[in-house]
């Protein structure tokens, strides 16, 4: 592993630990990210923007290998269920940063993230280079939901399994997001 990526590992888990006592992210400061990890202000500012950055990154790493795998195998309900499973073995970190809300908050993150693959599929699934305006607020209602519903299951303690709320959620598309997305099977 390269000194980059313990750098970003050893953050990772400074922020991480943090937040699992019981410290609201927006608590968190870079000082005390940074103390954790014995790392200075300066190696922090060179690998991240600010602790949104950093908890975008974390997200990221933890969902890197699931959208990899979605790549080879294109079955959206699995990527469903393997995101859920991700959420809820990480059930504490992601109701912290879930619970943040304003500026750069995760949730913002999660559903233009969210977005950004939802309209990349429905190109490529629908073999066009640009989506009509009926798309994009398909999407738009689609994603924006499905945050909302991904952030009211991990607030209230992922009392589902990540099989049933994946059910809930995909049961609850619209028909021509479950064409597109061919959930059927």
């Amino acid at each position: 592993m390269s000194v980059n990526n313990l750098i970003d590992e050893s953050l990772s888990n400074s922020l991480q630990e943090l937040l699992s006592e019981n410290i609201d992210l927006k608590d968190i400061s870079i000082q005390d990210i940074t103390s954790k990890s014995n790392v200075s202000r300066a190696t922090f500012y060179r690998h991240f923007k600010d602790k949104f950055d950093l908890v975008n990154w974390i997200f990221e790493t933890f969902n890197k290998d699931i959208q990899e795998k979605y790549k080879i195998d294109n079955n959206f309900r699995q990527l469903s269920i393997d995101t859920s499973t991700m959420i809820y073995n990480n059930k504490n970190f992601f109701k912290k940063i879930f619970e943040y809300e304003g500026q750069n908050s995760f949730t913002d993150y999660y559903r233009k993230s969210a977005m950004e693959y939802t309209t990349d599929q429905y190109k490529t699934k629908l073999n066009i280079k640009k989506l009509d305006t009926k798309l994009i607020y398909l999407a738009e209602f689609n994603v924006a939901g499905l945050t909302q519903a991904t952030k009211c299951w991990v607030i209230n303690g992922c009392k589902e399994t990540p099989e049933e709320i994946s059910k809930i959620l995909m049961d609850n598309l619209s028909e021509k997001e479950k064409e597109i997305f061919s959930t059927q099977k």
